[in-house]
Order: C-alpha cells, then structure tokens, then sequence
C-alpha cells in the first residue's frame, strides 16, 4: 500500500525575504530549487509552478528523496491509502503556512540569536508579506491553517500586531500562534480580538523551573505561567507549548511533561536542538544532544519514550532518530 505526505500539495513555508518553500519547515527537505518570492510573484502562480511538482513527484513515485528522516516527524507517521492520485487535493491556494518571517523579538534565546533584535518600527518586508497575504486570502473560501512566527516573537512585532489589528483579515485564516508567552499578558486585547479565528497558541517552554528557564531564555518564567492561565481563562483552550531539547533543560523533560498536565496544555511537541550558524562551537559542543559525553542517554531515551506514549506529545523527527539509534545500539550489545 502506498504512502502519502499532503504536505507538497497544501503546505508551504514564507521566509524573511519573502521566499516560498514546501512543507511546514523548510529544514525538512533537501529541495532547494527557488520557488517563488511572495513579494514579487502572485501566490497562485508560485504554487503551480515547476519546483512545486517537481517536489511533488517525489511523493507521487513513492521515493520521498527529498525527505529528512532525522528531521521531518511526519516521515514517521505517513498516511496509507489505496491509491495516491485519489488521495491528492490541489488547492488553488495552500491551505497550510507556516509563516517566518519577522525576527523581532524581546529575547534572547541561546538556541535562536546571541543578541536581542527589536525595533519598534514594523519591518517593512513582513508589512509586504502580511498585506500580501490579506490581498490573497480575503475572498479565499476554505480554512487555511496560519502559523506563525517562530523567526521572533509575534506580540514585539509591531508588523504582526498591526496585521492582527486590521480590519480586513480574511476570515479564512485559523491561527497558530507561536510565542516566547513573556508579553502575553499585555497583549490580551488583540487576543480578544482575533479569538474566534485562533485554531492553538504555541507558547516556547523549553524548560520547567524558572532557573533554568531563566538560563535558557532569558525571561521571567512567572510571566509565561500567568500567560498560558490567563489564555485558558478567555477561552482559549488549545494552549500548546514547545520544548527544545538540549544539555541543558533534558533532565528536566519528566518534569515539564508533568507541568503541561496540571496546566491543562492542549498539547506539547518536543525537539531536538539544532545547530544555526550563530552558535559557536564551544556553545555547540556543550550544548547539543547527539554524541555529548556529560548526557545520560539511559534517562533521556526513557524519558522520551514515555512522553511519546501520550497522544498529547508529540517528538520531533530527530527525537524519534534519536531514539532509535540508540535503541539499536542497545540491542546489538552482548
């Protein structure tokens, strides 16, 4: 029976400058071809274009080589189907995005940046991408799936607050919104706002004691905890969070998982770190989970497993690598 991924025919990612990519992350695939820049090219023609079926085929031939085990999570879950055209829906717009695309942000995370990057102006390239977006999308007739950010922090974006604020965002657009939760509090009435059209909220955890979220993040943990409380008292019940998983925040995971339970979390993804080019290499060595020496790899692969046991966790394609690598490794020991 063949396999199916709908992420090439519905889901597309926007960089910073405005270029187009397939599927939710671009650092999912190998596929580099240019496929379009949003500022310069009408979104229906980029999303029938060359790139875009080349892409495509690799589904279609059951090949997937453009695929990232190690990274993609959704490799480890693909749909079955009878048969592969009759499961294919094409859109005349994507109905999936994932939208990166402002890095302003009120910290500073180890993982993302070295320093803060914020001013209040609104970036002019996001402003071009979001009104693009409305232009698109205002008499779009289908629900279209809208995550963003994740490049910074939509509430220090005046370029997001602005879109959120206007008058003629499309009804068709579902949010997920993914922030660090520090300046969720003072951001209430634009949540308020858009309420009815937010689909979850994403708020970055990365850890489960204020010391160490203060060590990783930056911020103040009280401030996110308030956040997710006071989200689920407006009636905002899909209140996710993330958990980038590194040396320094791993023991931690059990602790987080049992956290997310008590505050009621909608549902939790973890990660496994990544190296950017901003890390040094020092930071790099300490820091990252594959082949470190200072990990306990016996509680980290336990502990994964048993969050990945619960439907509301979900790990990352380089979590579930992880793990069976090590599995292996274990099993092949005399």
């Amino acid at each position: 029976m063949p396999k199916f991924c709908s992420a090439p025919f519905d889901t597309i990612s926007i960089h910073k400058n405005g270029d187009v990519s397939s599927c939710i992350c671009a650092g999912w695939h190998t596929f580099r071809e240019n496929m379009g820049n949003i500022i310069q090219t009408p979104l229906t023609d980029i999303f029938e274009n060359h790139s875009f079926e080349k892409f495509r085929s690799s589904i279609v031939d059951q090949s997937f080589r453009y695929c990232l085990k190690d990274e993609c999570a959704k490799l480890w879950n693909l749909d079955i189907v009878d048969d592969i055209n009759s499961a294919i829906k094409r859109p005349k717009l994507p109905t999936t995005m994932n939208v990166q695309i402002d890095p302003n942000c009120n910290l500073k995370c180890g993982s993302c940046r070295n320093e803060i990057q914020w001013s209040k102006p609104a970036n002019p390239i996001a402003e071009k991408i979001l009104n693009r977006l409305i232009e698109d999308y205002q008499d779009f007739d289908q629900p279209v799936w809208f995550q963003c950010d994740g490049t910074g922090d939509i509430f220090a974006s005046t370029a997001y607050l602005n879109f959120f604020k206007s008058d003629n965002l499309p009804k068709c657009f579902q949010f997920n919104l993914t922030t660090n939760g520090n300046l969720v509090t003072k951001n209430l009435d634009v949540l308020e706002k858009i309420k009815d059209q937010i689909f979850s909220i994403c708020v970055s955890f990365d850890a489960a004691t204020p010391e160490t979220y203060k060590e990783i993040r930056g911020g103040k943990f009280e401030l996110i905890i308030a956040g997710v409380k006071a989200m689920k008292d407006m009636g905002i019940y899909r209140v996710n969070t993330s958990f980038v998983t590194q040396k320094k925040n791993y023991l931690e995971l059990l602790d987080h998982y049992n956290m997310c339970k008590e505050l009621g979390i909608n549902y939790s993804g973890l990660s496994k770190i990544d190296r950017w080019p901003h890390m040094s290499d020092l930071w790099w060595e300490e820091n990252r989970l594959d082949n470190n020496p200072a990990v306990d790899y016996d509680f980290l692969i336990s502990a994964l497993k048993t969050i990945k046991q619960d439907p509301k966790f979900g790990l990352c394609g380089g979590l579930e690598n992880l793990i069976a690598q090590k599995t292996i490794r274990i099993q092949i020991v005399p």
